[in-house]
């Protein structure tokens, strides 16, 4: 598609949201549209190419036929799509791309008060006011990898495959936003809510928006007014009692905006940040709007481990944004590397520049630990990074092997070797192949496949540094010894240079502070014995 225009209204008092949004340029090849929609929130009416249509919906994921949309070269692909909502867990392998001529969709959506609980939970209204994101109410357009029926028994038990199916880039739900990228426009109004109102107008903030990238936004409204704190052009929309926190908020934006943008090359532009209530999603950029909740930027003393964390945080969310836009990125196998593993190494490098070495160690150690606890709850294989889903364990797991990886290969070559993987998904190339275009085919394998965990140690000698290091690979729910050779990266904390050791075990001298990573996409199992301070290794 090409782009469109949703046009939201909601009334807080009735409990009720409906968007009405408009499909440009639609094709298909497999003359349907696929997608999931929101808990709570149903198709109210379809038109496409100006003719009503009947919308087939069976657990929460719908299919519209395009037949409206014109000539059809692929109708077997028809049959091959219908599996997915027929049979839980099957893929969908759709024909050539296009084989529908253009067309419009218009799609009306609604979510009521019923069926939300009687606390008056939803995913967009709050005590506090109304607090909307687009997935919370438009559907995600496109298959969704992460409904996939992955664990063995319960594929079994269905009477499927044992490996799921595949389905082409063009067919997957985006992996950022409810739709591809186009050009797309929105606007959300609050009925009943103005000043010739039975209730007062309140404050809103992002009511409205274009974007060029994949369809994603976020919307606010307070029956009265938040606190603003400004600084330096960026404002922070709060509560009366954040305004100690604002400032410390706002300098760590800014900083960590000028972090990304000198890490990656770019950093999109941020005018406001939001206190979004507690446990309301992760921090995200919608537009120029960065949707930060109470429990990852408020809840937290101003300094130590909590502020490393909200940095790298911040710095995660920007990047994420800039990678899955510039890609206009799906949810194809290995989207989690562009997606969350470079955001997030993005981040723990930003904490570094910003905070130090123990910044980046500490933070390294936390996820080190919560990478274990994941893999010890698995509730399917941890097969590869491409094959997971949405498992826990890759969102900490990505991160810590892209760290490895980019301190291998420096600074400057990271940069230049995520562009490319971004340019190249742009353009149509799978995300797998992009990559191994770029850093090999074996590195890519590594960044994409199953965990792989180090363990770096630096010893004192009497003269000398003994280095010694092991490896091990995931592998039918275990690690297993790597016989390989390890060569590590050293890395010396005033960034004057990086130099690669190996194979390990070997001696080097004392030198300048510095830091060992494995040289190889993995997770350090105990980061703190990887630092040489000068006599003091700790």
């Amino acid at each position: 598609m090409t782009g469109g225009e949703a046009v939201i209204e909601i009334d807080p008092a009735e409990r009720r949201a409906t968007a009405r949004w408009r499909l440009d340029g639609v094709r298909s090849s497999s003359r349907i549209l696929h997608g999931s929609l929101p808990h709570g929130v149903e198709i109210a009416r379809a038109v496409v190419g100006g003719r009503e249509e009947s919308v087939t919906v069976e657990f929460d994921h719908f299919a519209l036929p395009l037949d409206a949309c014109g000539p059809v070269g692929l109708a077997e692909a028809n049959q091959e799509s219908a599996a997915l909502m027929q049979v839980p867990g099957a893929g969908v392998d759709e024909g050539p791309e296009s084989d529908t001529d253009d067309c419009t969709v218009e799609l009306e959506v609604v979510a009521r008060g019923e069926g939300w609980s009687a606390e008056g939970e939803s995913p967009w209204l709050h005590p506090s006011g109304v607090w909307l994101r687009a997935a919370d109410l438009l559907p995600v357009l496109g298959h969704d990898p992460d409904r996939l029926v992955r664990a063995p028994r319960e594929r079994r038990a269905q009477g499927l495959e044992p490996r799921t199916g595949s389905a082409a880039a063009g067919a997957l739900a985006p992996a950022a936003g409810v739709a591809p990228a186009g050009d797309w426009r929105w606007s959300v109004t609050l009925a009943g809510a103005g000043p010739d109102a039975d209730r007062p107008g309140g404050t809103a903030v992002a009511t409205t928006g274009r974007t060029d990238g994949p369809l994603d936004f976020a919307a606010a409204w307070w029956p009265g007014a938040p606190v603003e704190t400004r600084a330096g052009g960026l404002a922070a929309l709060h509560g009366p009692h954040r305004g100690r926190d604002a400032g410390g908020v706002l300098d760590d934006v800014t900083a960590m905006r000028a972090c990304v943008g000198t890490t990656l090359g770019r950093a999109p532009a941020v005018r406001t940040v939001l206190q979004a209530p507690r446990e309301r999603g992760e921090t995200t950029l919608y537009g120029d709007l960065l949707w930060l909740p109470e429990h990852e930027g408020w809840d937290l003393a101003g300094e130590g481990f909590a502020r490393w964390r909200r940095r790298a945080t911040i710095a995660a969310a920007l990047a994420a944004r800039e990678t899955a836009d510039g890609a206009d990125l799906r949810k194809e196998p290995g989207e989690d590397w562009l997606r969350v593993g470079v955001p997030g190494w993005v981040g723990l490098e930003c904490a570094r520049q910003e905070d130090g070495v123990d910044a980046w160690l500490a933070l390294q150690a936390r996820a080190s630990d919560q990478v274990v606890a994941a893999l010890g709850a698995l509730d399917a294989p941890a097969v590869g990074v491409a094959a997971a889903g949405n498992a826990p364990w890759v969102q900490e797991y990505t991160p810590l092997a892209t760290v490895g990886w980019a301190e291998s290969v420096g600074l400057a070559a990271a940069r230049d070797t995520v562009a490319a993987v971004i340019a190249a998904v742009r353009g149509g190339a799978p995300l797998a192949d992009a990559l191994a275009e770029a850093v090999g085919a074996d590195t890519a394998e590594a960044l994409l496949g199953p965990p792989s965990s180090s363990d770096i140690l630096i010893a004192q000698a009497d003269r000398t540094l003994e280095i010694a290091g092991q490896r091990w690979l995931w592998h039918d729910g275990g690690w297993e010894p790597v016989s390989a050779a390890i060569h590590v990266t050293q890395r010396f904390d005033d960034d004057r240079d990086r130099r690669r050791i190996g194979p390990v075990p070997t001696t080097v001298d004392p030198e300048a502070p510095f830091t060992l990573i494995d040289a190889w996409p993995s997770f350090e199992r105990t980061p703190t014995d990887n630092v040489w301070r000068g006599g003091r290794n700790d």
